[in-house]
C-alpha cells in the first residue's frame, strides 16, 4: 500500500507565514492546500509546534533599552504616570464593583460556551484531518490497484495475441484439409465412374457369352 506524500517542517511552516503574510487564518487545511498534500494530523502538530515556540521567544526575548530622559521629563512623566495610575485605579474600582455581580454569570455562561464551542471545533478538527488521511491511503490504493490491472490486461493481451496466431494457423490447415478432401471427393467422383463403366463392360460381355 501506498504512502501519503511527506513535506518537510521548512514547507509547512513557509506556507503557514504565506497565509500570516495574506491575513488569513491558519488551519491544516489551509497549509495542506498550499503544499499540495501531506498528513493534515501532522501538519496540525507541525505547525502548533512552531506558534508555540514563537510565544516562547517573544516571551522571553530581551527587552528594550531604556533612554535616560532628562531630570525635568522624568520628573513630569512621573507624575503622569502617577496621576493617571491613580484615576485609572479608580475608575477601574469602581467598573468593577458596578460589573461584578452583573457580568460573573454571564462571564460563566460565556466562558463555558466557548470551551463548548472549541471542544466541538477540535472534535471536527481531528475527524476532518481522519478523513483526508483515510482518503489519500484509499486513492494510493486505487492507484496501485489501477496499475496491477493494467499489468494484467497487458498479460492478457499478450495471451490473446498468441490465441489468435494459433487461430489462424488452425485456419490454414483447416484450408489445406478441404483442399485435400475436395481432391479426394474428385478421385471418388472418377472411381464411382470408372466403377460403374467396369460393371457394364462385365455385363454386357456375360450377355455375349
Amino acid at each position: 500500500m501506498g504512502r501519503v506524500a511527506e513535506f518537510s517542517d521548512e514547507e509547512i511552516i513557509k506556507a503557514g507565514n504565506h497565509l500570516l503574510s495574506l491575513s488569513k487564518i491558519v488551519t491544516p487545511f489551509g497549509i495542506r492546500q498550499l503544499i499540495g498534500g501531506g498528513s493534515a494530523q501532522r501538519i496540525k502538530t507541525v505547525w502548533s509546534e512552531e506558534v508555540a515556540k514563537r510565544n516562547n521567544e517573544a516571551l522571553n526575548g530581551d527587552s528594550s533599552k531604556e533612554i535616560e530622559l532628562p531630570a525635568e521629563m522624568q520628573e513630569a512623566l512621573e507624575k503622569s504616570i502617577e496621576m493617571i495610575s491613580q484615576q485609572l485605579t479608580r475608575v477601574t474600582k469602581i467598573n468593577y464593583k458596578v460589573a461584578a455581580d452583573v457580568a460573573e454569570s454571564r462571564v460563566a455562561s460565556v466562558i463555558k460556551k466557548h470551551e463548548e464551542k472549541l471542544e466541538e471545533y477540535k472534535h471536527s478538527e481531528f475527524e476532518a484531518c481522519q478523513a483526508i488521511d483515510s482518503l489519500d491511503k484509499e486513492n494510493e490504493e486505487l492507484k496501485n490497484e489501477v496499475t496491477s490491472l493494467l499489468a494484467k490486461n497487458s498479460l492478457l493481451s499478450n495471451d490473446n495475441a498468441k490465441y489468435f496466431g494459433s487461430i489462424d494457423s488452425l485456419k490454414s490447415r483447416l484450408d489445406g484439409m478441404d483442399l485435400k478432401l475436395e481432391s479426394k471427393q474428385s478421385e471418388l467422383v472418377v472411381l464411382a465412374r470408372e466403377n460403374a463403366e467396369l460393371k457394364m463392360q462385365a455385363k454386357s460381355g456375360t450377355g455375349s457369352a
